[in-house]
């Protein structure tokens, strides 16, 4: 999956997950500031797509 797959998934469907099942794209997008973890409970994180990782996913538009 890549990252740009990633950041619709979490966006689109699921939003906790286990903590044992960060992938390394997940611990990119965290690294880069695009996702962020809160706890849900002991053992799950709520996942967030920040400000920064929705701009990503927004097509590039050229300067006229």
């Amino acid at each position: 999956m890549t990252d740009a797959e990633l950041l619709h998934y979490y966006i689109e469907r699921r939003r906790i997950i286990f903590g044992g099942e960060r992938s390394s794209g997940h611990y990119r997008l965290r690294d880069l500031g695009f996702i962020e973890e809160h706890p849900a409970s002991l053992k799950n994180l709520l996942i967030t797509v920040t400000d920064a990782g929705r701009a990503a996913l927004e097509p590039q538009h050229p300067m006229a």
